[in-house]
């Protein structure tokens, strides 16, 4: 009876340990993943924004736009 007891103890015991293990391996897994795909959209987005400010700035910069511009009364600023 203690025979049996015992054995069972240790199964649960060694089957909790590899829950755990493998719940932390999964864990930092996804963690990796997660922060990669974060930082791929991130760097998207900061060079779709670049994008977007070298456009607005040449825009600022073309005389004919700066022309049209201060026609209709509207002033363009330099770029710092």
């Amino acid at each position: 009876m203690v025979l049996v007891l015992l054995i069972t103890l240790l199964s649960a015991a060694s089957g909790f340990a590899a829950f755990h293990t493998a719940a932390n391996a999964y864990e930092t897994k996804l963690y990796e993943e997660a922060a990669e795909v974060l930082h791929l959209a991130s760097t998207t987005v900061d060079n779709e924004l670049k994008k977007i400010e070298d456009l607005s700035f040449s825009i600022m910069d073309d005389n004919t736009m700066r022309r049209e511009h201060q026609a209709m009364g509207i002033r363009l600023y330099s770029r710092c």
